[in-house]
């Protein structure tokens, strides 16, 4: 959910690296597209010419990765999402008390916790 700028060129889905007006001292630098950011530059008379920045031709390409991530977005989470869980009582034979099943009953090997807790204390 990134673009990256350049000089970064590597990006996992292929993206072409967003030019700037002048190269910037760090590399691997991503351009966020899911994310929100205010920016308070304090009015000085200050030369801003010679800052990176991106053209206004750039715009159109942070748009069409946004809206990619976006639709990206949507996607996963219509896959991710499940419906409410079904929850199922446990079937108890009340007729014989032998057939009550229990964890136990399912993982024998495990033995009583407890008791597994115990040996793992005095045996130290």
């Amino acid at each position: 959910m990134c673009i990256p700028i350049l000089p970064t060129t590597e990006h996992p889905l292929g993206r072409t690296p967003l030019p700037i007006s002048r190269p910037l001292p760090w590399s691997n630098c991503y351009q966020p597209t899911m994310d929100d950011f205010d920016v308070l530059v304090e009015p000085q008379n200050y030369d801003y010419s010679d800052t990176p920045h991106f053209s206004i031709a750039t715009d159109s390409a942070i748009n069409r990765y946004t809206s990619e991530d976006v639709k990206r977005i949507n996607v996963m989470e219509a896959e991710c999402a499940v419906g409410p869980l079904e929850v199922q009582d446990p079937v108890v034979n009340t007729s014989d008390s032998d057939s009550i099943e229990s964890v136990g009953d399912y993982a024998p090997s495990l033995g009583d916790p407890i008791d597994a807790v115990e040996n793992i204390f005095l045996s130290s």
